[in-house]
């Protein structure tokens, strides 16, 4: 089977890995797709790795970035026009002839794009684990995969062929981590105006914990609206704000980590799955969650996690395993073993390619 993924890198990303590019001398595609797999811990590139070994062909490729896409280019005696974000990927498609070509989040190549590739594609599935808007064109995507509840649901009303599937966790990035606990309590992700719930928690837990936090939204380049980034998210979240982390150096930042808090979107309207979950106890760091009933089918509270319910308990939680380190380290020891046991993505790629096998009648 051929598996195409097209996926967009968000363009701080880009930014933090060309920065980083840089200073190396690589000078073909290849190279640079392994320099950018390298720094990298991804959903699809982990699966692209696993359906490899099980004999399937899959690739990847990234529309919006130009350090790999102009060096495709250059090698298959392309030149890249205005609009190469859409006519390269659509050359790339039309070379590998992909029997699944599987886009994520990226809602501006669901419709003409995917209308004109058709020709060169047998079926297309969609990642839609973020917002979207309910008129948001689906008639050219054959399934889509998601991680919420509320967008499964959605998606069987409308009759949409959905699979509500996992996160996972690769136990082959354990060789690569430091396990020393520089860190007493973090949090990385994202800020924005569909994480207010999360902002209102961060704000109270950075003026009672020694939080320290990593990710975006919470600067902005242009002077004026930094200021009033800055007056909106007040200045214990700032205080506590560290930077930008992406890829295996927010995986580390997690492992460095004696409690990793996690708070989902708005979004995930009590249901509560996401990728955080599985790498904080992937790495063997204690996760503390928000509770809901759901949350024992993949971990047990206080035993494998540690869930709250509200912000003060939050907070009480985070002070008091930070002072109790022997049940700490019981508790997030037993989350590692479950994921590493349990949420591993070979399973979950069989399940991928189950699926696959059945849109294409094989």
């Amino acid at each position: 089977m051929k598996i195409l993924f097209l996926f967009k890198y968000h363009q701080r990303q880009i930014e933090h890995i060309e920065s980083r590019a840089q200073k190396l001398q690589l000078t073909t595609y290849q190279e640079r797709l392994d320099f950018v797999a390298s720094t990298n811990v991804h959903f699809f590139l982990t699966l692209i790795a696993y359906f490899k070994r099980l004999g399937h062909s899959a690739e990847i490729y990234s529309p919006n970035f130009k350090f790999l896409q102009s060096k495709w280019a250059e090698e298959n005696n392309i030149v890249l026009d205005n609009n190469w974000q859409y006519s390269l990927p659509k050359e790339q498609i039309k070379k590998f002839g992909p029997d699944i070509l599987f886009i994520s989040s990226n809602f501006d190549y669901f419709g003409d794009f995917v209308k004109d590739v058709r020709p060169y594609v047998k079926k297309v599935c969609a990642w839609i684990s973020c917002p979207f808007e309910k008129d948001l064109y689906l008639g050219n995507i054959d399934h889509v995969f998601t991680l919420f509840q509320p967008h499964y649901d959605y998606f069987k009303s409308k009759n949409i062929s959905a699979t509500l599937t996992r996160a996972g966790f690769d136990p082959l990035e354990l060789k690569e981590l430091s396990f020393e606990k520089k860190y007493e309590v973090t949090f990385i992700g994202g800020i924005g105006k569909f994480h207010k719930i999360r902002e209102k928690y961060l704000r109270a837990i950075a003026r009672k914990t020694p939080l320290k936090i990593w990710g975006y939204g919470f600067v902005n380049d242009n002077p004026v609206k930094n200021a009033i980034k800055k007056f909106l998210v007040g200045s214990a979240i700032l205080k506590a704000y560290q930077g930008e982390s992406w890829g295996k150096e927010m995986l580390q930042i997690h492992a460095g980590s004696k409690i990793c808090f996690n708070i989902h979107g708005d979004i995930a309207a009590g249901h509560f799955v996401n990728m955080r979950m599985f790498e904080v106890t992937g790495v063997g760091s204690l996760l503390l969650t928000e509770y809901n009933p759901e949350i024992t089918d993949i971990f047990i509270p206080d035993k494998e996690i540690v869930c709250y319910n509200c912000i003060e308990e939050a907070i009480e939680k985070i002070n008091y395993y930070l002072s109790h380190d022997d049940e700490r380290q019981k508790i997030a020891m037993a989350g590692q073993e479950k994921c590493l046991k349990n949420y591993s993505y070979e399973p979950l790629a069989l399940e991928y390619i189950k699926e696959f096998q059945k849109l294409l009648n094989i």
